[in-house]
């Protein structure tokens, strides 16, 4: 049954702790057998074992037959701690690859200091694959639970749309480079490699924009094109300009 008990007076309330079986179980796991917990519930005769039962005896007796029918086909919560260890043969690269980099370090010789640098590059492409393995088989088992268990499912995909993938090391002109510094600067030569440079364009001078020029010298005219183009005037709001300026073309043309 279910043990409840009052802890010590917190504040202005009380802890209240459940005991329960249940919560011994974890039904968000992805091995929860639905389809045999809801089989082996249809197959127990409930009218023939509440009969003649008091409400009190009935819970007893459905509460009993849920948990035997739930621990024999749920897994057992377990400490969330142990979900982050590393795999074993991780642990062996990682160790490996620290001890490449204090030999690189103390290192003088440029021969072992490249071979070194290889060993260094291989482990990485291990350490890589051995993520990328551990990957597809989380989302291998994943996708397998979508039918039989889909709130496991969807608690990987939310788990993961929040995690960012680190920058690892780059290779620049041959050479494995693991230092943030090199890296930022190596991505930020990259980014602004796309982008053009601006043109230069000649800016004139404050003197150059106040001087003002009163020759007309790239345009030529002659006195038979005034005459035209004042006999092309027409009579408008300034007649009387226009009737000068017509007499004294005719005035201009007759000397």
């Amino acid at each position: 049954m279910v043990e409840t008990s009052l802890g010590a007076p917190a504040l202005d309330h009380r802890h209240v702790h459940n005991n329960s079986p249940f919560c011994r179980l974890n039904f968000h796991h992805e091995n929860v057998m639905w389809e045999d917990i809801n089989t082996a519930l249809k197959e127990i005769d409930w009218h023939q074992l509440m009969d003649n039962l008091s409400p009190v005896s009935i819970y007893e007796l459905l509460y009993e037959k849920l948990i035997r029918v739930c621990e024999k086909n749920v897994p057992v919560r377990t400490d969330k701690k142990r979900k982050n260890i590393i795999p074993k043969d991780r642990k062996v690269l990682m160790r490996k690859r620290t001890k490449l980099v204090k030999q690189m370090k103390l290192s003088i010789d440029i021969n072992w200091k490249r071979k070194l640098a290889n060993k260094m590059q291989s482990i990485e492409k291990q350490l890589i694959l051995s993520h990328e393995n551990e990957r597809k088989y989380a989302e291998m088992k994943a996708v397998e639970a979508v039918k039989r268990n889909p709130k496991f499912f969807y608690k990987y995909v939310k788990e993961k749309a929040k995690i960012r993938s680190p920058i690892g090391p780059l290779k620049l002109d041959g050479e494995l480079v693991d230092d943030t510094e090199r890296i930022c600067a190596a991505l930020r030569s990259q980014y602004d490699s796309v982008f053009s440079k601006p043109i230069s364009y000649d800016v004139l001078c404050d003197t150059e924009l106040d001087e003002v020029h009163h020759d007309m010298t790239d345009v030529n005219f002659t006195e038979k094109n005034i005459a035209e183009a004042v006999a092309e005037l027409a009579c408008g709001a300034a007649a009387d300009d226009t009737r000068l300026l017509k007499k004294y073309q005719m005035k201009a043309i007759a000397d």
